[in-house]
């Protein structure tokens, strides 16, 4: 799995057991252009394991931003 780039924009959801983010895909999505998912998809968290199905509503975009450090 390739980390994810600063700046670019995926395609996300939130784990149904840890409440952590996932990408759904690894690749990017591009602004403009339509992203096609259909129907429901069984996913698996990356985090905690757990598998389960999410419909379209509950996938999300968002962009990766740099932390800010804390001291």
């Amino acid at each position: 799995m390739a980390r994810p780039v600063v700046g670019k924009s995926y395609l996300f959801v939130i784990c149904k057991s840890c409440s952590k983010h996932f990408r759904v895909v690894d690749d990017p999505v591009f602004e403009g252009k339509q992203v096609e998912i259909k129907g429901p998809q069984t996913l698996k968290c990356r985090g905690c394991g757990a598998v389960a199905e999410y419909q379209t509503a509950e996938m999300q975009i968002a962009s990766i931003e740099k932390r800010k450090k804390t001291r």
